[in-house]
């Protein structure tokens, strides 16, 4: 019985430095909850290895290890999932993702302004059947670096409407509402990359759609 507890302690070890190796590369929420709950479920485990012949011991630490080996089975299964539905990634993670994704797209920045503030990144969809989005915005002093880049790359300015509105899982704060009438929307022609600047607030908004 030892043995296997022991295997399975070791099994719950490997699949949490698995995933957690995962979320660390962008920190997807799913990957992250599947790390924590095999690890929990490998502490319990070990514990159960190092009293199981103190039969005066309570077996709930049993049923609660088992339970947490399920928990962790069903996370794992799911995590894709989750990873698609939950939208906020980290600053930390900008430049994996740029360079596994923005760096053809025009008008994503190699890197943000020193100024920038009131950043936020998000990802919808990812890892799922259909079309991720990708969301970066903040507020900056100065614009025009990035309008230029953008027409550099061949994006044409439009002022934007009603129509331009991006999902709105992924939808800055700032741009709200109607806010996105405020906006001139530099589309690209290659593809569905958009850069949406209020020049009166000085917050810019990067998204891509594939």
């Amino acid at each position: 019985m030892k043995v296997k507890y022991g295997i399975i302690t070791v099994l719950c070890l490997c699949a949490c430095v698995l995933f957690g190796w995962l979320a660390m590369q962008k920190f997807q929420f799913g990957f992250v909850l599947a790390s924590v709950l095999f690890l929990l479920t490998a502490v319990f485990w070990f514990i159960r290895l190092l009293k199981r012949n103190d039969e005066s011991k309570p077996r709930n630490k049993a049923v609660l290890a088992t339970i947490f080996l399920a928990l962790s089975c069903i996370a794992a299964l799911l995590s894709q999932f989750v990873n698609a539905v939950v939208v906020y990634r980290p600053m930390f993670v900008y430049d994996e993702y740029y360079k596994d994704r923005f760096c053809t797209y025009g008008v994503f920045p190699k890197e943000l302004p020193n100024d920038a503030d009131d950043v936020q990144f998000r990802v919808l969809g990812e890892g799922m059947v259909g079309s991720p989005c990708y969301m970066l915005s903040f507020h900056t002093a100065d614009t025009a670096e990035l309008v230029q880049q953008a027409e550099a790359a061949g994006a044409v300015p439009t002022t934007a409407a009603l129509t331009d509105k991006i999902p709105a899982d992924i939808t800055p704060d700032w741009m709200a509402g109607d806010a996105i009438l405020q906006c001139t929307v530099y589309r690209m022609e290659t593809n569905d990359a958009r850069l949406y600047v209020n020049e009166n607030q000085s917050y810019v908004c990067c998204v891509y759609c594939s």
